[in-house]
Order: C-alpha cells, then structure tokens, then sequence
C-alpha cells in the first residue's frame, strides 16, 4: 500500500442516472469514519465527497464516476445499515417521484434537528447531496437533484 492509499472496504452497489440507466459498481468506503470508530456509510461517503466524481469499481476496472449522472445509489440492506440510537433520528414514510419518472417508495431516514424536523426540512436541506431512503430489504441514496416531487 502506497503512503497516500487509505484503507477501504468495497460494497456492491447499483447506480441508477437521471436518464433511466444504471450500472452495477463497487463502492470504495473508508475503513475508518470521521464519526468514529466504524467503516464510512455509505450516506456519508456521497455527502462528504469534496469533489464531484465518485471513485468506485465497475467492470473490474477503477473508475470515477460524476456525481451529477447519479440519480440514487441502491445497495442490500445489511448490518452496516442498522443506525445507532441518535437523539433525534426520525422516519418518514415516503414516496418519491424521481425526474426520470421512476417512483421510490420506503421510508426517509434522517437526523431531525430542533425546529427542523419535517420531510420538507430534509429535502430542502441544503447541506447534503443526498438523502437515505429505506425499503424492505435495500437502502436508496437519492440526489436530491433528482427528486421531481415527494409525497408524504
């Protein structure tokens, strides 16, 4: 390992653009989190990206992808996707209306903050890209930039 690699941990993911695509990947997650002592989430690697190109697998080759194709990133639901007890966490049954004309529904998974705690709140948040969606047996990771409308 060169001194400039940091350690990852892959996790298979779909990746589904704006214009209907998709394409099957590998995700790169840090090993370690800036929250503590467990492996990036995959919500937090897409909102603390400082650029805009995704670095991840596809074809067994390693590639960046850009960030304003992706219209959400889909991935089994597993242990790493059980969120501790936060103070604060919500869930919101949903039904998201994607640009592409696709619909999503689950349930949105958020961090509520004081005065802040409605659906609206999240979506017109403007300090992430995107928003974690749950469905029985997967976890969305939508753009925000990609949601037409959402219904509640």
């Amino acid at each position: 390992m060169s001194e400039y690699a940091l350690e990852v941990c892959r996790r298979p993911a779909r990746l589904a653009g704006f214009d209907g695509s998709a394409a099957e990947a590998l995700l790169f997650l840090r090993a370690a989190s800036p929250r503590g002592p467990r492996s990036e989430t995959v919500l937090e690697r897409l909102n603390d990206l400082d650029g805009d190109f995704l670095p991840c697998e596809l074809d067994g080759e390693m590639v960046l992808v850009n960030l304003s194709w992706i219209a959400y990133v889909e991935v089994d639901a597993g242990p790493e996707d059980v969120e501790t007890v936060e103070p604060g966490l919500r869930r919101a049954p949903v039904a998201i209306d994607l640009v592409s004309g696709e619909t999503l529904d689950g349930e949105l998974v958020y961090l509520a903050h004081p005065g802040r705690a409605r659906v609206s709140d999240v979506l017109n948040a403007a300090s992430e890209r995107f928003v974690r969606l749950a469905a029985p047996g997967c976890e969305r990771y939508v753009r925000r930039a990609a949601i037409l409308r959402a219904r509640s």
